[in-house]
């Protein structure tokens, strides 16, 4: 059989005037259609022209090159095992063959070998092997995991020193995205290389330097309301919320981590500590500072007075497109987007100054107030009052719900608009990893399961409740003040 036929028969595509050299150009072109609809598995007896040819993997979504087991006399179907085990007719056939009774009896072979070889029903409960393993792994990729790790060449204590330590402070955050290592590896990783830096991280240092920079009095670890406050400013102040200590998950250093319950109230009661003093607590967590931080410099001097003002008096109101609205939201809001159907927007000289969102309640009836912002380092003085009676005298709703989110608001600007506080809610929670933060919604426990069963996720455990499935994951969780829930009708 000459090396077209061989190819074809790979591949099964049945064209009689391809050319050799054209058919394997138009491999290195395959699309995920062209695999899809011409891909069928084959048995190739070796040849040493065929093994020099280029095959790619059977994954239609990879365009890695397969290669060629001369012990197997055959090229590979998958370039990796990975890519293996998305082949949905693969799995099929394998969860055919291991059934619930096969899977039992393999395990109970296993414990049995186990107990006779190593005196133990796991082999990772016997410390000598551990040993072994932790010392083979550690002399070949530094106690690291190869497969996930980035930038494995420029994993050296000098290195990081020179990149990630600035006068004794480590850059928690740039280390993390660089060599892609969750937050809780970093203070290992540090200890593997001996390396001392400050418990303060840089995260809270910017933010001291940044106050600094407004030229005002403050008082840093305040611990006058029986509490520490990482800053006060009068009746203003500060938490720096890094994510790693202030979370709970797997490799919990602090014994206070390992209690879920206080992690879920610590953030609330700080609040209301404060509260009772007529202290407006800001906690801003560590992700948000480094992805939106002049939100963040802007929310902070506003609370202090120190914007320019516009009267909105002197602006034009207008409604405005989604998209329009959802740019400014993006560069001024600390919550982002939002889908809206009333976007009305203050002018002034040519540029939107002020925005205020509007749509169906998401979870009560009648109308939700969505989002309010002023442009970043402004202060639009009467924005949220001009723009909301607009609202009020153009649709007539019958109620409109708000939410303030107690992490940054007291809920002050609603009394002044004419609503009422309907209750107080419970804080809610964050997942978050490797300083990627996702909403709860996205793992309720229903789709927990399905993210397994698409391979997202590596793990899932029907008895476990939706956190316990995330911990499992490796993802950690964080909790906010809780919110005050607004009324107008």
């Amino acid at each position: 059989m000459d090396k077209i036929n061989y190819v074809l028969t790979y591949y099964t595509i049945l064209d009689d005037n391809l050319k050799y050299k054209d058919y394997i150009l138009k491999l290195k072109r395959l699309s995920k259609e062209y695999k899809e609809k011409y891909y069928k598995e084959s048995i190739l007896y070796y040849d040493q022209d065929i093994a020099d040819l280029i095959l790619y993997c059977k994954n239609i979504e990879c365009t890695n090159q397969v290669k060629f087991d001369s012990d197997k006399n055959r090229f590979r179907e998958f370039c990796s095992v990975k890519c293996r085990n998305k082949d949905t007719q693969l799995r099929k056939q394998i969860s055919e063959k291991w059934t619930d009774e096969l899977i039992k009896q393999k395990n109970q072979k296993t414990i049995k070998t186990n107990l006779l070889r190593y005196n133990v029903e796991n082999v990772m409960q016997d410390n000598t092997i551990k040993t072994k393993m932790f010392n083979t792994h550690n002399k070949k990729y530094g106690g690291i995991s190869k497969s996930h790790f980035k930038n494995i060449k420029f994993y050296n204590k000098e290195y990081i020193i020179s990149n990630f330590i600035q006068d004794n402070k480590l850059d928690a955050y740039a280390l993390s995205t660089f060599y892609n290592l969750s937050i809780s590896n970093i203070n290992i990783r540090m200890k593997q290389f001996n390396i001392e830096y400050s418990s303060r991280s840089k995260f809270e240092d910017e933010v001291k330097q940044f106050l600094k920079s407004l030229n005002i009095d403050f008082i840093q670890n305040d611990r006058s309301l029986g509490i520490e406050l990482d800053f006060k400013i009068g009746n203003l102040a500060i938490e720096c919320n890094g994510l790693y200590w202030h979370s709970y998950g797997k490799s919990n250093i602090n014994p206070k981590q390992n209690d879920l319950n206080y992690n879920k109230y610590r953030h609330y009661n700080k609040t209301k500590i404060c509260d009772k003093h007529n202290i407006l607590l800001l906690h801003i967590n560590e992700d948000e500072w480094y992805n939106k931080k002049e939100i963040w410099k802007s929310v902070i001097k506003a609370k202090l007075g120190l914007l320019p003002s516009i009267y909105a008096r002197k602006t034009i109101i207008k409604e405005i497109s989604s998209f329009e609205a959802n740019n400014f939201l993006s560069l001024n809001h600390l919550q982002g987007e939002v889908n809206s159907k009333y976007n009305i927007a203050l002018y002034y000289e040519n540029e939107i100054v002020s925005l205020m969102t509007f749509g169906k309640s998401r979870y009560n009836e009648g109308t939700e107030l969505y989002r309010f912002c002023n442009k970043l380092n402004y202060h639009v003085v009467g924005a949220a009052s001009k723009l909301f009676k607009y609202f009020i005298l153009q649709y007539n709703p019958d109620k409109v719900i708000s939410y303030a989110n107690r992490r940054w608001s007291n809920g002050v600007l609603y009394n002044k608009l004419g609503f009422k506080l309907l209750h107080e809610t419970k804080p809610n929670y964050f997942y978050f990893k490797n300083y990627k933060m996702y909403s709860r919604l996205t793992f309720m426990k229903h789709k927990i399961k399905s993210l397994y069963e698409q391979q997202k996720l590596s793990y899932f455990n029907s008895n476990e409740t939706e956190i316990q499935n995330m911990i499992n994951n490796n993802f950690r969780i964080i909790f906010d003040s809780g919110q005050l829930t607004f009324i107008y009708e």
